[in-house]
């Protein structure tokens, strides 16, 4: 995972991804009338402290993650900013075209979720069952 996630968000080091998160991961695809949308969850590393890892990972927050879409998402029209998936903290950016919101959120304690679609985010998140 380390390596794949590297690809997509360099800011991020193989050696930080490599501290918080384990290395195997699933990679999703959440289809609406729109289009399909990519997705990722990894579980965190056994001992690792949630805020650390938090911390460690917002970096991606400052580079462009139009690598993890299909399509280009168009511009950004909301910045990151604080959301909910489901009953999980989260942060997430929207942009300009239709279902493109980038989202991100440590649930269950136990994974990361990375969506490029707020709704593909929600689905995602109730079949892990957190």
């Amino acid at each position: 995972f380390k390596n794949f996630l590297n690809a997509f968000v360099p800011m991020l080091t193989v050696d930080t991804i490599g501290t918080w998160l384990e290395h195997d991961f699933t990679a999703f695809l959440y289809y609406d009338a729109v289009g399909a949308w990519p997705g990722l969850v990894a579980r965190l590393k056994s001992g690792v402290n949630l805020e650390d890892a938090r911390t460690a990972l917002a970096a991606m927050e400052g580079g462009n993650i139009h690598g993890f879409y299909l399509n280009s998402p168009g511009t950004v029209i909301v910045p990151f900013k604080d959301g909910q998936v489901g009953t999980h903290s989260s942060r997430y950016m929207v942009f300009s075209e239709s279902g493109s919101a980038f989202n991100y959120a440590f649930v269950g304690g136990t994974h990361l979720l990375i969506s490029t679609n707020y709704e593909g985010a929600k689905r995602a998140t109730a079949l892990l069952g957190l």
